[in-house]
Parts: structure tokens; sequence; C-alpha cells
């Protein structure tokens, strides 16, 4: 790996605690011919050069925090072997959690930026525990923006246009970025979990965005690691993704196909949505055995909010109706701390 990527890997961060990748990331991207800014909330935003007269900055975003606890300084080290990148615990000789999501995502936005003549770089706090930071950061900031890239999804083929029911492209922007998709050997995909251009998307900024996977494998666990040739390739797509669509505005408002129930729970954020109205999920008694929908494989399959990672290949199959047991009631009165969301259709 090289010696941008380990940097980045080297430094440990958390949701609440992300100062040192900050500072990090600040560094760096200074280094490069930026300028920063930040907020209240600990948001990094970069800026690098003028787009000519007319047209517009690409942005790229990603997020400075991991789910990964911090161990004592001198203990972590990150490793390769046989192209994947890991971290380990010298004092424990266990995994330590590499953080790929979304330090993946930091090392693409970094090296977009150092590619091209002008671009902005946001970087936001807290997105593993609710999108805290890009929830809370001034849209006033992208006003100048064309287009907004995100690298935070685990595997290598998908490209997010719909995140939760939303639709976060339009079809001209869709149209633009097909032959990259396509000659990258990706796919597009609708069933996007939650991430920071959710959460841009819906609270009204009305640019077309898109969420890739990055190469990061078991993400939230230990023994996550990074698939190096797949994190190159997809920094090279985004390279060349920014260099197709120049500084060329992309506008496109969020539309929404029916009603997200979310909140809180044990510390994790979900929830389930329905394409018309709010309905209760399959039983999972009835729902027939769990089944990637990709390789096929019954096994190995782990759940997270909206469905389930494959270990077998890296897809992500979306299946609403695992979460009929996680939430007994459909009630938003009966917890505070449940959010009940509705959109008109």
């Amino acid at each position: 790996m090289n010696t941008t990527l380990k940097t980045i890997l080297e430094t440990q961060t958390e949701s609440y605690n992300t100062k040192a990748m900050a500072d990090t990331m600040a560094a760096l991207l200074l280094r490069s011919g930026a300028t920063i800014e930040t907020d209240k909330e600990g948001n990094l935003f970069a800026t690098k050069g003028t787009p000519p007269e007319g047209e517009f900055y690409p942005c790229i975003v990603a997020h400075l925090d991991s789910v990964h606890d911090i161990i004592p300084e001198g203990r972590y080290h990150i490793l390769e072997l046989g192209g994947k990148a890991f971290a380990m615990d010298s004092d424990t000789l266990r995994f330590a959690g590499v953080g790929g999501d979304d330090k993946c995502g930091l090392y693409i936005a970094l090296q977009v930026l150092r590619s091209v003549p002008f671009c902005k770089v946001a970087l936001f706090v807290d997105e593993e525990v609710g999108c805290d930071g890009s929830g809370a950061a001034s849209l006033d900031w992208f006003d100048d923006c064309g287009y907004i890239i995100q690298n935070d999804r685990r595997g290598y083929a998908d490209v997010v246009k719909c995140i939760m029911g939303s639709t976060i492209a339009s079809d001209d922007f869709v149209e633009a970025i097909d032959p990259l998709v396509k000659k990258y050997c990706r796919k597009w995909c609708n069933d996007g979990g939650l991430t920071d251009v959710y959460t841009l998307a819906t609270r009204g900024l009305n640019l077309s965005m898109l969420n890739l996977s990055c190469g990061y494998y078991l993400p939230h666990q230990l023994d996550e690691y990074i698939d190096i040739a797949e994190l190159e390739a997809t920094l090279t797509f985004n390279v060349e993704a920014v260099r197709k669509l120049g500084g060329r505005r992309y506008e496109h408002k969020a539309t929404r196909s029916g009603y997200l129930y979310g909140g809180n729970y044990g510390g994790h954020w979900g929830g389930y949505i329905s394409p018309t109205i709010y309905q209760r999920p399959a039983d999972p008694e009835t729902a027939g055995e769990p089944k990637c929908d990709y390789c096929d494989e019954t096994e190995n399959l782990n759940a997270d909010e909206w469905g389930y990672w494959c270990d077998n290949c890296g897809g992500y199959n979306y299946k609403p109706e695992i979460e009929a047991d996680r939430y007994p009631e459909a009630d938003p009165e009966a917890d505070d701390s449940v959010d009940w969301i509705g959109w008109d259709q």
C-alpha cells in the first residue's frame, strides 16, 4: 500500500472521537493545495481551485468516524497480506478493526482532490451514529457544487442511486455515469443503506448524488479488511467520473416513494420502508430461508437494518422482512426514541 493510504489507515477514529482523523485529513488536504474550513460540529470542508465561469465544483464526501474502539497507542498496527489490508492489536494478537468504513472513502476523497484542478471535499463526523455531521452541516456550502459522490459501501460492485426508497440521482446523471459502470464491471443499485448522501438529499440539497462500493469487507467487525486493488479501481472510477462530468451541474430533487419508520434501537439506527404506505413486514417464519440474490448461498449471511450482507460474494440483499421480529410495534407513540417521518405520495 502507498504511504498516503497507510497514514490514513493508521489513524484511529470512532464516533464522537474523530479529532485525530480530522487533523490527519486536514494536513493531507492542505498539502494538496486545498483551503480548509470547519463548523461547530467538527465537519471538515476542503476547497481546491476555482471552476471556470459558469461551471461548478465536483464534490466528494466521506465520513471521519468508524465504529471500532480506539486502542492504546503503539498497539494498533496496519498489515498487508495478499493485497488485503487489516489491523491487529499487538498486545492481544487479535484483529483490531481496520476501519475501511470509511477510511476508504477518506482516501478516495483526498486522491480525487489531488487529481483534478478544482474540487470540493466534505468530511463529516459521526455518520455511524445516524449521520449527525451531515445532518447538521450547512447546505449553503454546496451552492457552487455540481454533483456529489460518496464512497461508503462494502464490496466492489454497487453504484447506488436509490437509498431507502429515495432516488438521489437524475436520469441524465445516471446516463452520463453509465459507461463507467459498465467499464468497471459494476452494477446500478437501488437498495442503498443510510449514509451521508441520503441525509443531504433528503434535507433538500437538490443535486445528483451517488454512493459507491469501495473495496472494504466485513464492516463493523474486528476482522474487517480492505481489498487494495478494488479500492484503487474505485479511485480510478471516481477520477474518470469527475473528469468526464467536469464542471457541469446535475440538479435533482430526491423523490421518496413512501413512509420511513426509523429510530435508535440499542445504539443502532434502523427502520423499514414501504413503497406506498407503511405496513408490517412479512412474518420471518413464512418468508422463506434467506438466500443471497447474487450467489445463491444460504450460509454466512449477516443481517443489518435493511437486509443481508453476504460474506461469500460481498453482495447486499435488501430484505426488509427480516425486521419483523426486531421492531414489534409500529407505533410512533410507543417509544419516544422513535421518529416517524411521513411523506406525501
